[in-house]
């Protein structure tokens, strides 16, 4: 009989210890977040750099100039917005961060971000309400990972609402765990995509139509990271809108 075996797709891998392997994913890692971040550094130059020629401080443009310069914006913004994914998928791989680690007050962190997206809000003419809860919310977690949860969902929402929407953030106590959620009043998920939403690269169509930029990997991380801590994300929607519901267990 013959004993002889084809190489395993692993192969080049038998001979390192488990500290190598993460090693050289860290470094990978690192690298792709220092060439995203320069990336992402010199598309927001080129991005201000359109705006001043379009807003004509350096003088008058015809039509035709103003159409491609119009282009080259929006092909430049969805460049920043692909960047932006790369560098949140990033972080939700890093190996370095331990996942529970951290006294979370996610309270005072969900207070922040409202805060922080208050100004992106304002301009979209959509208003954000944070229901907070009179008890302390504390979780084992981390907090840079639920940050980038919190703020994809955050982001998500305002950018498919319209003017006049509204953004609420929940907190429910639901026994063991804490359940948060984000619920907007826009466009909603189309029946037969639900199915699809947190696919990699995948877009409902209507997200799509009402926003043309975007990678499709935004939701798909927000799950690997929520069951990377344990918890689970599910969502409802339908036409006046939808809402995210995140479960993570509470700190012991």
């Amino acid at each position: 009989m013959d004993t002889d075996q084809a190489p395993s797709k692993n192969s080049k891998n038998s001979g390192k210890s488990f500290e190598q392997i993460c090693e050289e994913n860290d470094f990978r890692g690192e690298l792709l977040s220092t060439t995203a971040h320069s990336l992402r550094t010199s598309l927001s130059a080129i991005k201000w750099t359109l705006q001043m020629f379009l807003d004509k401080d350096f003088g008058e443009i015809n039509p035709e100039q103003e159409n491609m310069l119009k282009k080259t914006f929006e092909n430049n913004d969805r460049m920043i917005s692909i960047v932006n994914d790369m560098i949140k998928v990033n972080k939700s791989m890093d190996h370095t961060q331990n996942t529970e680690n951290e006294s979370v007050d996610v309270v005072e962190l969900l207070e922040s971000l409202a805060f922080d997206f208050n100004a992106e809000s304002f301009k979209n003419g959509v208003s954000i309400v944070f229901n907070k809860p009179q008890t302390d919310c504390f979780i084992k977690s981390n907090t840079e990972k639920l940050r980038l949860i919190f703020s994809n969902l955050i982001e998500n929402a305002i950018k498919y609402s319209s003017a006049g929407n509204k953004i609420y953030i929940n907190i429910s106590d639901a026994g063991e765990s804490f359940m948060f959620s984000i619920k907007d009043t826009g466009i909603g998920v189309p029946e037969k995509e639900k199915p699809h939403l947190f696919e990699k690269f995948y877009r409902a169509t209507n997200a799509v139509a009402k926003e043309p930029t975007g990678s499709g990997i935004g939701l798909y991380t927000v799950k690997k990271i929520v069951e990377a801590l344990g918890g689970t994300v599910d969502f409802e929607s339908d036409q006046t809108g939808t809402t995210f519901n995140i479960t993570l267990k509470k700190q012991p």
